[in-house]
């Protein structure tokens, strides 16, 4: 999907990929953006327009503010559930889009009151009280008109009476520039940066305050004018285009543990690994690398499990790799093979009686999984007909012929 609405294509991007996500269309989605300075004439006609600035220095919310220099940017952002995330650098907890509608001012001219909404709606949606928002990274590209409409709207809706600091605000663009339609990639990336190093990039150039702006003079708003440590808390981030969209997103920093796949006390038995590749002697190569350079974490192993499962096409060839317990890799089992791409029929194979052993499931109760279901079924059986379960298929004692019954495969029926 293409999405261009200037400067806010990001964010509005952004607020598209959510929707997919939270309604399911999407498992997980990449949002990006781009912005080449190639053309000469853009520049020229936003000159004439009078949003650049003079000496090339973009002067956010500073008296002297004259408009901002233009820049270049590329970059792109993946976007999972939290339950499917296995590296999460920030939560998304809103993201939302509005318009200004007719302004007799212009079409470039923000509105203040379309903005304010915006903001309004967006917390009040996620259920969040604006006080606990600690920083907010504004669009400020430093025009004459831009920065008093924003910061109106931004100091209305998310400076409520009862707030006890004032909200912490900056603009990415007074340190690289204007990227125009990716500059909300470029914010994204500036408090992902923020929650990381534990501090929030100084807002360039802000010596006075403009008298313009209120909020600026009585406290409510704090522009981070040297680099100040961030101390965790929500963090909203916006975007105006030039056209009148405009989008607003929360970011909370993730403090809590990685989504592993695998058991949290992990047992100590070998790992299993399939991987998938044009050919039998670079796969082979690659298992071997696998165990040379290990051990991985079990994250590390089941996210190769998971996308060795390409096309047949693609990847004809199949293998895995028992990666043994001290990872000694001349003790590792490796196959490998190519797979015929044409589909083969569905086969279902029924096992005949006397399929179970003592102790058949003593080494599987280490798996939550497993054993978490053995313990309700055993819970069960033991309240209803005093059936030891647990100790039934762990332990290695003969059993009677209660054991085979319980234990026997359900005979197919017709």
């Amino acid at each position: 999907m293409t999405i261009d609405s200037a400067c806010s294509s990001v964010m509005v991007a952004l607020n598209e990929a959510v929707l997919a996500i939270r309604s399911g269309r999407c498992e997980a989605v990449i949002v990006g953006g781009a912005n080449l300075n190639m053309d000469p004439h853009i520049a020229l006609n936003f000159r004439n327009l009078g949003v650049l600035s003079d000496d090339g220095k973009c002067k956010a919310f500073d008296s002297r503010a004259d408009g901002y220099v233009r820049s270049e940017a590329i970059g792109c952002m993946f976007l999972q559930r939290m339950s499917d995330a296995r590296r999460v650098y920030a939560k998304v907890i809103n993201v939302n889009v509005n318009t200004d509608g007719y302004k007799a001012e212009g079409i470039p001219f923000p509105s203040t009151t379309a903005h304010e909404e915006l903001l309004r709606v967006t917390y009040a949606e996620a259920n969040v009280d604006p006080r606990k928002v600690e920083y907010v990274e504004v669009h400020g590209t430093g025009t004459k008109v831009g920065g008093p409409q924003e910061l109106h709207a931004t100091s209305n809706a998310l400076c409520p009476v009862g707030r006890e600091k004032p909200l912490k605000i900056g603009s990415v663009k007074t340190n690289m520039g204007h990227a125009e339609c990716a500059c909300g990639i470029t914010s994204v990336a500036k408090v992902i940066l923020a929650m990381e190093t534990g501090t929030i990039a100084a807002n360039l150039h802000f010596k006075e305050p403009r008298p313009d702006i209120p909020s600026l003079h009585d406290g409510r708003l704090e522009v981070v004018a040297r680099p100040t440590p961030f101390n965790g808390g929500l963090v909203g981030i916006s975007s105006q285009g030039i056209g009148g969209t405009n989008a607003h997103g929360i970011f909370e920093p993730y403090q809590g543990p990685h989504v592993d796949c695998l058991p949290r006390e992990k047992p100590d038995i070998p790992r299993l690994v399939f991987m998938a590749g044009r050919s039998n002697e670079s796969l082979l190569r690659t298992l071997d690398r696998l165990v040379a350079e290990g051990p991985y974490p079990d994250s590390a192993y089941a996210l190769l499990n998971r996308v060795g499962q390409p096309s047949m096409k693609q990847f004809p060839c199949r293998g895995f790799v028992i990666v043994p317990v001290d990872n000694a890799g001349r003790d590792a089992v490796k196959t490998v093979q190519e797979v015929p791409s044409e589909k083969r029929p569905l086969w279902f194979v029924f096992t005949g009686m006397g399929c179970h052993w003592n102790g058949m499931a003593r080494h599987m109760m280490q798996f939550d999984l497993f054993a978490n279901s053995i313990r309700k079924s055993h819970a069960l059986l033991l309240d209803r007909f005093g059936i030891d379960l647990i100790d039934l298929v762990t332990s290695d004692e003969p059993r009677s012929r209660l054991w085979r019954h319980l234990l026997s495969p359900l005979r197919p029926f017709k």
